[in-house]
């Protein structure tokens, strides 16, 4: 099979904004080419019903590693959030509003997991509904 999850060998990155989305990028490879890999791959394959159940495993597996990729930075960013303001020290005032920008993006990037997630289902129900019940 063409398409794998990239299980995060490094760690996610929560304090670099732009280095975190590179890696959520990475992570979403799966969901960019699932459209690509559904019609390539279920036509050639001698069993589809075998198939659509990979590829449901595989889809489901890199939005676990997203989703709770994305929820861990948020938290981490909340958490680092709530210490500055329990300090009440004016001059880590621009370090809290930097961190408060930071959370609006990772809250962001949640909305947007949301947006790939339902467009990736989307495309695998329309290819694979006749040959896997991934409710089952």
């Amino acid at each position: 099979m063409a398409l794998e999850t990239t299980q995060a060998d490094e760690e996610i990155n929560c304090h670099d904004f732009q280095a975190f989305q590179l890696q959520l990028k990475k992570l979403r490879f799966v969901d960019d080419r699932i459209v690509n890999e559904l019609n390539s791959e279920l036509n050639r394959s001698q069993d589809p019903n075998a198939k659509c159940q990979q590829l449901h495993q595989l889809i489901i597996s890199s939005h676990a590693i997203r989703d709770s990729s994305i929820k861990k930075c948020i938290n981490v960013s909340a958490s680092l959030i709530q210490d500055l303001r329990s300090r009440k020290n004016d001059d880590e005032v621009p370090l809290l509003r930097k961190e408060q920008r930071r959370l609006r993006l990772f809250q962001n990037e949640l909305n947007i997991e949301e947006i790939v997630k339902d467009r990736t289902t989307k495309a695998f129900h329309e290819r694979c509904r006749f040959h896997y019940d991934d409710e089952s």
